[in-house]
């Protein structure tokens, strides 16, 4: 399957779930390549359809989060990634991102300590995983698939209260 079908038939998917302000390239940029330090490069590979449900509810908590902030635009960095990838960027061996329920993000106009706070007002904030980086916020609803919840932590891997 091409890029640009598999795009398409993701986009569907969320368009026919009433995700309205994220787009199919965002959260699953098939094809993206990770330079690795010896020379070789990681290739995003497709999220399995099995897999595509599992992004809803974080994607509908992103949604939320743009109308907390006056419908500014939220800027996906990172959603699906396959294994291989997830090792090649450094991602933790049992990622959310890698089971296709987180993304990272950002705001042009808020800090990610202010969007993991009004994070925490969330109806839901018992089933979310919030890290804070430098720069973006990690975001999951990893107790939606019956991981434990709720899980916080900043960049340098600390736990938060």
């Amino acid at each position: 399957m091409t890029r640009d079908v598999y795009l398409s038939r993701l986009q569907a998917f969320l368009d026919a779930a009433g995700i309205l302000h994220f787009r199919a390239y965002e959260v699953c940029d098939v094809g993206r390549d990770r330079a690795l330090g010896d020379g070789r490069c990681a290739r995003l590979k497709p999220a399995p359809a099995e897999l595509w449900g599992n992004l809803l509810p974080t994607l509908r908590v992103l949604e939320w989060l743009r109308l907390q902030l006056g419908g500014t635009p939220l800027h996906v960095v990172s959603g699906y990634r396959d294994p291989a990838y997830n090792w090649a960027v450094g991602g933790r061996p049992h990622s959310m991102h890698v089971a296709f329920n987180a993304v990272d993000f950002y705001s042009p106009v808020k800090e990610p300590r202010d969007l993991a706070l009004l994070l925490e007002s969330h109806p839901r904030a018992a089933k979310l995983g919030v890290g804070r980086y430098e720069g973006y916020v990690h975001l999951d609803t990893r107790g939606v698939l019956g991981h434990h919840a709720p899980v916080r932590w900043d960049g340098a891997g600390g736990r938060l209260p």
